[in-house]
């Protein structure tokens, strides 16, 4: 039940309760100036009743009709003749409406006599008389005194009743305070203790811990939105910890790849120094492993400029509609005789029709250059085969690079596109940076695709790169045989 309802709930509670207790309060007040009235002898109710007898006077002068008068007369003495008084009409002298105590001749006398009305009295009883055309009111009191009665009854009955409001009034805002805190306060201060606790918690660092709010009302939103915080909150700190575990991986590769180098050149240089290459020959040789050493160090640093422009969104691309098939065979072309000599066989197989696709075509070549790079260089025979095929589907381009080396544990595909990762840092010494597919996942999510590795069932490793295919017909660049 939402707060909402909840106040309503308890408000449509307070009004019927207050409407019941004022209903009650009213009923007891009536009762009470009933019992005032009928009860006595009261004998100030005799004076009271003096401005009703004028009142009905007053009504037989405009309404007339005997009929009304009697009904109004029988229902006066059914109220009050049991307080020690009656009223008599009489029709001249002839009784009008027969009374429970008629007056006495002396009083009747006494009252016709009187043209203007008023208060007649023997010292012993009395009558109060009021002239009405043909028709005379006397309200007869047998037992009259003469003295007017200094004690009056109502301020005690006006006090009575003022204490009844009290108590209607403060057994009402108990009720509600009672139906406020139970049925809307309650829930509030135990979903705010909720939320606090759940903050205390995050603080504390229990980045895990959600706030179990499933009831249907307004703190459900403040709850889902706590909640949604919190997992985005434990979201970036453990991307904040992989970046610094990466950070200190990418510190360490660096200075492993770069120190390895580095101490060759030293050494050579030193052996050159003292003159340990005696001939023309060997400080040749000692200056070409130098050189090697030195180009070595210059690749790791440039590949490193170029993952750092890639990692920071800072790396220009120039893309443009390509057919893929023709383009992939350009590149190998151009390759394929370098990996040739170094013992890495290359195979081009490509679908006849051409796809296209949206693409830098200087850094796709780079990416398919450090995928064959790692397959040469972690390739187990003596020469090892790469095969590159492509093939599309209505969304997509995909590339894929198969090769017949030691493939990776299959717990580790995800991991070998992160910087300066290595499956067996032990094995994988001198055999590059780590940084080649590293680049290779960032240049390939700047062109809008993505890439994957899984192992090939008859052994080696299997890349696959994925590209949008562009729609509609384009015209594709011939492609010399020669580089097919």
């Amino acid at each position: 039940m939402t707060i909402k309802r909840r106040l309503l709930f308890a408000s449509f509670s307070l009004l019927i309760a207050f409407l019941g207790m004022g209903a009650a309060a009213a009923h007891i007040g009536w009762e009470l100036f009933d019992i005032q009235e009928e009860s006595g002898p009261d004998p100030f109710i005799f004076y009271r009743a003096f401005d009703k007898i004028e009142d009905l006077a007053e009504e037989i002068r405009e309404k007339g009709g005997e009929k009304h008068l009697e009904d109004a007369v029988r229902r006066f003495n059914r109220k009050r003749s049991s307080g020690g008084i009656a009223l008599s009409v009489f029709k001249g002298t002839v009784p009008l409406v027969e009374s429970p105590l008629p007056p006495p001749p002396e009083i009747l006398d006494l009252a016709f006599a009187a043209e203007n009305g008023g208060l007649v009295s023997t010292g012993k009883s009395a009558a109060y008389v009021q002239k009405a055309g043909p028709y005379t009111l006397a309200l007869y009191n047998p037992a009259f005194n003469v003295q007017r009665p200094e004690y009056d009854t109502r301020p005690e009955l006006m006090f009575t009743l003022l204490l009844l409001t009290i108590a209607v009034i403060i057994l009402t805002v108990v009720l509600y305070n009672i139906v406020l805190s139970w049925f809307v306060l309650r829930p509030i201060a135990g979903t705010l203790e909720t939320l606090r606790s759940g903050a205390s918690r995050i603080r504390d660092g229990d980045l895990e811990h959600r706030i179990p709010h499933t009831t249907k009302d307004e703190f459900l939103p403040l709850c889902q939105a706590f909640n949604e915080m919190a997992g985005r909150l434990l979201e970036s700190v453990r991307s904040k910890q992989k970046d610094e575990e990466s950070r200190r991986e990418l510190i360490a590769g660096i200075s492993h790849d770069l120190r390895t180098p580095l101490t060759s050149i030293k050494a050579y240089a030193e052996s050159l120094a003292a003159n340990v290459a005696d001939t023309g020959e060997k400080r040749a040789a000692y200056l070409e492993i130098i050189q090697m050493k030195a180009d070595d160090m210059e690749k790791i640093i440039r590949q490193l400029f170029l993952f750092s422009k890639l990692d920071l969104a800072e790396f220009p691309l120039n893309r443009e509609i390509t057919g893929i098939n023709g383009e992939l065979a350009l590149i190998i072309g151009a390759i394929r005789e370098e990996f040739e000599k170094t013992g890495l066989d290359i195979y081009l197989e490509t679908e006849e029709t051409e796809t296209f696709v949206l693409l830098d075509a200087a850094q796709f070549r780079n990416v398919l250059y450090n995928i064959l790079d790692n397959s040469r260089k972690y390739r187990t025979a003596e020469r090892g085969k790469a095969l590159i095929s492509s093939r599309a589907d209505w969304d997509w381009v995909f590339v894929t690079i198969s090769d017949n080396g030691p493939g990776v544990p299959s717990g580790t595909l995800e991991r070998i596109f992160e910087v300066f990762y290595r499956v067996d840092s032990s094995r994988s010494a001198g055999r590059g940076s780590g940084l080649g597919l590293a680049i290779t996942a960032r240049i390939m999510k700047h062109l809008g695709g993505n890439v994957r590795a899984e192992n090939r069932p008859d052994g080696g490793l299997s890349i696959i790169l994925s590209l949008p295919r562009m729609k509609g017909e384009f015209p594709a660049a011939p492609v010399p045989a020669a580089l097919i």
